[in-house]
């Protein structure tokens, strides 16, 4: 926690959630668990989540997210929007909920190098709002300080992630 002018407001708390469990489903409890931790449903939050999941895969997919974006009004949700190169359009969730279809969600595709959309980044119109670096960024995949190079729209999310940190550290209201 990092304290700025008037050292009274907090600029940045930081909780990391597991919420997959690997298998391209979520984990037991996890969104339970994940709407406990947004705690008091009035507060301003932005989180970062670095997942896609088929809708196709668990039934309750869409249903846990669509719970959880409606009860966190106050909630930014930026998500990734899946690196299978197609549509975000109806199935690929959290991302489905962006741009038209949610007001607090914020789907990222990835982008290159080049600053082009890359050729594995999921797309859509009605639901894709923004697209950031999301090729070879440094990345850590579990505990140890080992840094290597990763690609997709779970890179890029974070990206968008602090930016919007940032512009809420600056302008709350925003």
């Amino acid at each position: 926690v990092r304290r700025i002018p008037p050292y009274d407001r907090v600029w940045s708390l930081l909780t990391i959630l597991n919420v997959s469990d690997g298998e391209r489903s979520l984990a037991n409890g996890s969104a339970e668990v994940l709407k406990g931790s947004l705690g008091v449903p009035d507060e301003d939050r932005i989180v970062n989540m670095s997942i896609s999941f088929d809708g196709n895969v668990s039934p309750d997919v869409a249903t846990a997210f669509d719970g959880m974006v409606r009860n966190a009004s106050n909630t930014l949700f930026v998500v990734a929007a899946g690196n299978q190169n197609r549509s975000t359009s109806g199935d690929i969730y959290p991302a489905a909920f962006g741009a038209l279809q949610s007001e607090n969600v914020l789907s990222v595709a990835a982008t290159g190098g080049d600053g082009r959309l890359t050729a594995f980044s999921n797309f859509g119109p009605k639901t894709v709002d923004i697209a950031a670096p999301g090729c070879q960024i440094k990345s850590w995949l579990d505990s140890s300080a080992t840094l290597i190079p990763l690609s997709g729209t779970s890179q890029a999310a974070p990206i968008v992630t602090f930016a919007a940190s940032l512009i809420h550290s600056l302008i709350p209201e925003a």
